[in-house]
């Protein structure tokens, strides 16, 4: 049985999104997704595009880990400040 949920996302987020696919199209791309869940809802808040050293080709992509790891770095900092 698969139990279905409900979503949202920002206008900004699927902005960011909707700019990447454009722009790498027929490519595969990614990027991060940063929300938040509760019982049987998720919502997107943020959406962040793969970073500029991302690897994109029409079967596989990777993101930039530089631009991971400093978008976790300031997302943790703003977690404990704010």
């Amino acid at each position: 049985m698969i139990d279905l949920c409900d979503y949202s996302i920002s206008s900004e987020a699927f902005g960011v999104i909707e700019e990447e696919s454009d722009r790498k199209f027929p490519l595969e791309t990614g990027g991060i997704l940063i929300g938040w869940k509760d019982t049987k809802t998720f919502a997107i808040e943020i959406a962040v595009g793969p970073g500029p050293k991302a690897f994109h080709r029409r079967n596989i992509f990777k993101r930039d880990g530089c631009k991971k790891r400093r978008m976790a770095n300031t997302l943790n900092g703003a977690c404990r400040t704010g």
